[in-house]
């Protein structure tokens, strides 16, 4: 749509060169997550790798039968020995769900599922080892084995885990079809932050539940050549935020959240609250065509009288 010189975009700045192009929000936020699968290799080999599991580990009725009942059979224990406990909405059937193309919501609740059923799907992957119809699927579910069982891929689902959460109450906040557009730009400018925050001081969090979710399934930690602490931090962790933060920056640009917030001004909500001479007087500007400077003059005088009548 935004083609440079014959897509939609082109085609109406032929008409008005003061037409501002400003992507939907919520599909900006996919761009931006599928541009940090896309981009960077360890998260784009993670999530082929999750994509071959799906279609292994639940390629089949029978498969996705085992995995229900082994999930039953694990929380019936879990309940008897009181780790866990009952009640309505507590510890239902899980399954495993393949993610969407486009939407990266399904790929959060993919992670989630692979998070919740993490020894039922090994059980079932010990299964199509011993018991596959083909060699190629024995051998997929023995390195699929392999891999789900590396640091190096608790720490990708933990970490995919905590970017994909924000990013999808961000994504179902502005969907709202009540969300103002200040309401709007302050979440996304507030989940930058939350990412700024990740990368500054949530390392202990983040480690936290990698050596939680490690030792509840008997993962060993990965032996790298420099501490684990310099290498999943600086070489994993930050490269993946930094990532997140510039693809964030470049499709939420200064450019567009300036005129946003300058059109805000115009909104009647709460008896013209967002009302602001200043604002207004800046969006004018961006449309010369519309306003010279004699105009703008005679602007400032009418929108103070404007606002008083109201």
């Amino acid at each position: 749509m935004r083609g440079e010189f014959n897509g939609l975009r082109a085609l109406i700045m032929r008409e008005n060169s003061s037409a501002y192009y400003i992507h939907c929000f919520a599909h900006q936020l996919q761009l931006v997550i599928v541009a940090v699968a896309k981009k960077n290799d360890d998260i784009s080999d993670f999530f082929d790798m999750v994509s071959l599991l799906i279609n292994v580990a639940g390629a089949s009725c029978k498969r996705k039968d085992m995995i229900r009942e082994s999930q039953q059979e694990r929380v019936g224990k879990a309940i008897g020995s009181g780790q866990l406990s009952t009640g309505t909405g507590l510890n239902q059937e899980q399954s495993l769900q393949r993610a969407g193309d486009t939407r990266w919501s399904s790929h959060y609740r993919t992670l989630q599922r692979i998070n919740s059923l993490f020894p039922d799907v090994i059980e079932v992957l010990q299964y199509v080892e011993k018991e596959g119809p083909t060699d190629a699927k024995r051998r997929q579910a023995r390195g699929l084995m392999d891999y789900l069982k590396d640091f190096d891929f608790v720490f990708h689902l933990q970490l995919m885990l905590l970017i994909l959460g924000h990013a999808n109450c961000l994504s179902l906040s502005l969907q709202r079809k009540d969300k103002d557009i200040l309401e709007a730009m302050s979440e996304v400018q507030l989940t930058k932050q939350k990412f700024q925050q990740i990368r500054d001081d949530g390392w202990d969090s983040v480690l936290s539940s990698l050596l939680s979710f490690s030792e509840e399934h008997g993962i060993p930690r990965k032996k790298t050549n420099r501490t684990n602490y310099q290498h999943y931090k600086y070489d994993c962790l930050n490269p993946v935020i930094d990532l997140q933060l510039a693809e964030f920056n470049d499709r939420f640009n200064e450019v567009n959240s300036e005129l946003l917030t300058n059109i805000a001004a115009f909104s009647p909500k709460n008896s013209f609250d967002a009302f602001k001479i200043e604002n207004l007087m800046e969006l004018s500007k961006a449309y010369p065509g519309d306003f010279d400077q004699r105009d703008l003059d005679d602007l400032i005088i009418e929108l103070n009288i404007y606002i008083d009548n109201v």
